[in-house]
Formats: structure tokens, C-alpha cells, sequence
């Protein structure tokens, strides 16, 4: 949720260059845009970031309608501008409204993810103190129930292995005999099970003598000893960072898209709801290995027509369909 909400958190309204003597005059919002602000045919939008250099002193004393009339015919350069103004009325705050992350600076826009899950590691404790704006307060919102995953640490069960590794038997033979139990499974007899954990115990490569980061550093390496166990977790491995990557890939690209960015989240929840009723029954039926290579392959499928989409239907052409039907 907290990466999703970026859509909302950091969306990029429609803006345009700020001019002073424009605004003093009480000029409207439209008649800045006919007169001082370029028109892209292409994107079918004002420039954000350019404005005609006028001599707007000159354009206010003459007033809107003679300025058109006399000025614009002759259009002068082009001039960037150092301020804009924003269209807030769908958005009243973003981050990228409050801190201007457009034009020369829109290369910082990029880093605020990264700066968002840096910012996990200690904004939790601070939370209180910074939520004063919209935006912020729609964070805490998405925050604040995660507070409940604490409740884990004491439902969830240890792993038996970790119990054996740690000389804690009967924990992991009761929590052994629950699982069977669950399954509809008739567990061995205690004394078998026991003998099988000592023989783990013991043959498990010695890192009990290591201490701090070095065993630390041996627990991670520990799945990497074995080649059939390497093997699949490089896979895993693979698969995780596909699905991380096209995931948010797509969940984070409405504004690209130029779709209405709370259908697309709706719509994106929508689809996840038979992913999940669905998927383990698939499993179930299919197994793990054919129900992940054919979810691959319909997304696979599906993303390749949207690229297809994308490049070959010209720029302006794509996003004016996509606005229309949004």
C-alpha cells in the first residue's frame, strides 16, 4: 500500500510558468495560458516549463483582449521560468506540488521512493511530528495499520529447524506434530522424531563457535552450500525480482498511461481479488511449477500488447484515446 500510494502521494498535476505582473492584474487562469504559455499539439497540453518572454507590463496596461489582438501575432522567444503555479483542483497537496518537482528539478522526483523506504527506517517514530498537510495525513492513514502486523510475532510459529539449530526439541516436536495433525497426517513416534533431530543437530556444518556479524554472514551463505538448494533459490530469486519489477512497473505507471489515476488504481486492486481466490486452487490443481509458468505467460502477453500499444500508436494519438476513454 505505502508504494502504491505513491501514485496519489507524489502525482504531477498539470502546471505552467508563474508570472507576477499577469497574476497582480487579476488575469484569469485561462487567459495566462492563451497569452503567455505555449501550446503543445503534440501532448495536446500547455509547456510546463517555457513561457513567451513579453514584456508583460506592457501586455497588462493594454488588458487581455488588446494584448491578443496586438502582441500575440508576433510570438517573441521562448524563455524558461523559474515558478509555476498548479491545477489544484483534484489535488490541493502532493509532494511534487509542495516541493516543485517538475522541469529542472524533476530529477528529484525520482529519488523520493528511495528516499520514502530509507525514510521507513525511522520515520515511524516520527510520524506524529510531520503529519500537518493533506498528503501527509494520507500517509499516516496507510501507516498506522501496519502497526497491527506487530500481533505476527506472537502468532506466528518458529521454524522447527531453527528449534532444532538451537537445541529447543520439544518445541519443534510439538510444533511438528501440529503440522501433521493439520495435514491429516499420523506423525512418527516422539523417539523417532527426537533421534532425527539430534541426527540434524549433528550434522550440520559447525557455526554454533561464531559469533555477531560472522554468523550472521554464515546463516545467509547457509542456503548456497548445497547445489540443488543454490539452484532454486537463484530461481526464487529470479522470480521475485520479475515480479517486484513488473509489478510496480505497471501499478506505478497511470500517470505515463495519462488514465484517470483512481480508475487505474481501482481497477488494478480489482484484478488482484481473483488472484488471490484463485491462486490456490490453481495450485492445488495444477501445481506450483505450471500455475506460475502460465500466470508469467498471461502477464507476459498482457504487458507485450500494452508495449505494442504504447510504441506504435503515435504519442499524442495514444494518450488523447486514453484520456477520452478515461
Amino acid at each position: 500500500m505505502q508504494i502504491m500510494s505513491y501514485q496519489l502521494l507524489g502525482a504531477t498535476p498539470d502546471y505552467w510558468c508563474h508570472v507576477d505582473q499577469l497574476l497582480e492584474a487579476n488575469w484569469t487562469t485561462q487567459q495566462i495560458l492563451h497569452f503567455a504559455i505555449p501550446f503543445n499539439n503534440k501532448t495536446r497540453k500547455h509547456e510546463g516549463c517555457q513561457m513567451y518572454d513579453y514584456n508583460y507590463t506592457t501586455a497588462v496596461a493594454m488588458g487581455y483582449d488588446e494584448a491578443m489582438v496586438t502582441l500575440t501575432p508576433n510570438r517573441p522567444p521562448l524563455v524558461p521560468c523559474q515558478h509555476r503555479d498548479y491545477d489544484l483542483s483534484v489535488y490541493k497537496s502532493t509532494i511534487t506540488t509542495e516541493w516543485d518537482l517538475v522541469c529542472e528539478r524533476r530529477a528529484m522526483y525520482s529519488t523520493t521512493q528511495a528516499a520514502t523506504h530509507i525514510g521507513k527506517l525511522a520515520g515511524d517514530f516520527l510520524l506524529g511530528y510531520i503529519m500537518d498537510m493533506s498528503w501527509k495525513w494520507l500517509q499516516a492513514a496507510l501507516s498506522l495499520p501496519c502497526l497491527v502486523l506487530i500481533a505476527h510475532y506472537w502468532l506466528l510459529p518458529e521454524s522447527p529447524r531453527w528449534l532444532v539449530l538451537h537445541s529447543r526439541y520439544d518445541e519443534a516436536l510439538k510444533l511438528l506434530k501440529q503440522a501433521a495433525n493439520m495435514n491429516g497426517n499420523v506423525p512418527p513416534s516422539d523417539g523417532t522424531i527426537l533421534t532425527a533431530m539430534h541426527t540434524i543437530y549433528k550434522k550440520e556444518p559447525s557455526t554454533k563457535t561464531h559469533t555477531g556479524l560472522v554468523k550472521i554472514l554464515c546463516d545467509y551463505v547457509a542456503i548456497l552450500r548445497l547445489k540443488k538448494l543454490r539452484i532454486r533459490a537463484l530461481l526464487i530469486f529470479g522470480c521475485w525480482f520479475t515480479c517486484a519489477l513488473v509489478y510496480y512497473g505497471v501499478s506505478l505507471n497511470a500517470t505515463n498511461l495519462s488514465t484517470d489515476v483512481y480508475l487505474y488504481m481501482f481497477l488494478g486492486g480489482l484484478l488482484e481479488v481473483p488472484c488471490y481466490v484463485l491462486l490456490w486452487p490453481a495450485i492445488a490443481f495444477f501445481g506450483r511449477v505450471k500455475s506460475q509458468a502460465g500466470l508469467f505467460f498471461m502477464c507476459g502477453v498482457s504487458i507485450l500488447i500494452v508495449a505494442c500499444i504504447i510504441f506504435f500508436l503515435p504519442e499524442g494519438e495514444c494518450n488523447f484515446h486514453l484520456q477520452n476513454q478515461g
